[in-house]
């Protein structure tokens, strides 16, 4: 029995590894996407206080 649970643990932590190490690989040959992608997140995300302070002076979403 303690055998089964050590071999469990084994796999479980291969895939862990290996699910990480794919992980890093994708984001490693997307990274050409990704960045853009994150930096337009974090932009939009830091100008909402921004738009909704315009948007109280009777300005549509797109012109704040």
């Amino acid at each position: 029995m303690h055998k089964l649970y050590q071999n469990q643990k084994t796999i479980g932590l291969a895939a862990s590894l290996l699910s990480l190490v794919l992980i890093i690989g994708l984001l490693y040959t997307l990274q050409s996407v990704v960045v853009p992608l994150m930096f337009s997140i974090l932009l939009a995300i830091s100008l909402y206080p921004v738009t909704r302070f315009i948007e109280k002076f009777k300005f549509s979403r797109v012109t704040a």
